[in-house]
């Protein structure tokens, strides 16, 4: 799970009924919106159905920045860390200004929820208005040269499936076909561009829509809408730290703030499909039973062999969980920690079929390092 950047201006930081205890506010950072929503008004709810639109915005350029500094040691993830967080907190500030929740930082990706009145006309704007800002802030200088920062995006409005499950905590997953088809709508995009599906399309005035693209259309000029920054509840008895992998709760609050280094680290993407038949053909309780298996089945691999539960990420069909063996804390063999790991995992005969590794062509509970 990544700190979402600047928590300044996150949309958890400012809260409608006073300040935050000292807990809350080095934890709320990492956990969306709706997440503190849902833990507040429905604790014991495993899944939920929201009608809105959806931007999955990526950005290109961190990678290669990041390679470059990697040989400057900690000065060099310090600037990766700064250019990151000053890149984002300027996206997020176009992003939050038009009414949008942040539901997942992907490194170099956001996954915004805009609901509400014009949600999808506030999603394309803030699209095109991070687009500009990133425009004229995304030629950064490092110590390594100057970086090119491009990005592009995909939006789909419709009807989302979140489910909010596990065990030794509450992870909040984002699949189901509608969040297949903004993946969808993003893997379809190109660097500079802005795809949104037919259905987020049939919301926009035409004089904003450019061409067809594949699956969708592209957004030629800025819609006309008009949103605002979306504060949190009084968060007073809401279990945030429930939301927080325990391996990342344990560092925050006991041994304080991350700071920027390059480790050592093992890392498994364990990928999960399959949701949207099951949405489709048995509806979102079924889906919320086999998702919830495979939260705490993996949880349960992952504390057992001092693995971290990083994060997850959207995919078609499913998603992905990111594990980490060697951060935040170190224990030695991270390979053999994670390789059993997800060898527990793909041999505990999950309701979902799985893989593990860097490939998308695996076959179920296949594992390729």
């Amino acid at each position: 799970m990544a700190r979402r950047p600047d928590r300044r201006t996150i949309q958890g930081m400012t809260t409608i009924d006073g300040e935050l205890s000292d807990s809350a506010a080095e934890l709320v950072s990492f956990v969306p919106r709706l997440t503190i929503e849902w833990l507040r008004s429905s604790p014991d709810l495993r899944w939920l159905e929201v009608d809105g639109t959806l931007a999955f915005v990526d950005i290109s350029g961190f990678t290669a920045m990041s390679e470059q500094l990697s040989s400057r040691g900690r000065a060099g993830a310090e600037e990766v860390t700064d250019v990151m967080n000053a890149t984002f907190s300027a996206l997020l500030e176009q992003a939050y200004a038009l009414g949008g929740g942040l539901l997942k930082f992907g490194g170099d990706a956001l996954l915004l929820l805009y609901e509400g009145e014009d949600h999808a006309a506030r999603a394309a704007k803030a699209a095109f208005e991070m687009r500009a800002t990133l425009r004229a802030i995304g030629r950064p200088r490092t110590s390594a040269g100057t970086v090119q920062l491009r990005m592009h995006a995909g939006l789909h409005t419709g009807r989302f499936q979140f489910f909010l499950v596990g065990e030794s905590h509450r992870e909040l997953l984002v699949t189901g076909p509608a969040a297949s088809r903004t993946v969808e709508m993003e893997a379809a995009s190109e660097a500079g561009e802005i795809l949104v599906s037919p259905e987020t399309a049939a919301e926009l005035e035409p004089s904003t829509l450019g061409e067809e693209k594949g699956p969708g259309r592209l957004l030629r000029a800025e819609p006309e809408a008009t949103g605002s920054l979306e504060l949190l509840p009084d968060l007073d008895g809401v279990p945030i730290e429930l939301a927080v992998p325990r391996p990342l709760r344990a560092q925050l609050l006991e041994v304080g703030p991350f700071e920027g280094e390059h480790r050592h680290a093992a890392i498994a993407f364990v990928r999960y499909s399959g949701v949207d038949e099951i949405i489709a053909t048995e509806g979102p309780v079924a889906a919320a039973e086999a998702i919830a298996v495979l939260a705490q089945t993996i949880q349960q691999a992952a504390d057992d062999h001092d693995v971290t539960f990083l994060e997850s990420d959207v995919d078609r069909d499913g998603g992905r969980i990111i594990l980490v063996a060697g951060a935040p804390q170190t224990f030695g063999d991270n390979e053999e920690r994670l390789l059993r790991t997800v060898r527990t995992i793909v041999d505990a005969g999950l309701p979902l079929p799985v893989h593990v590794g860097d490939r998308v062509s695996l076959e179920e509970n296949d594992i390729v390092f």
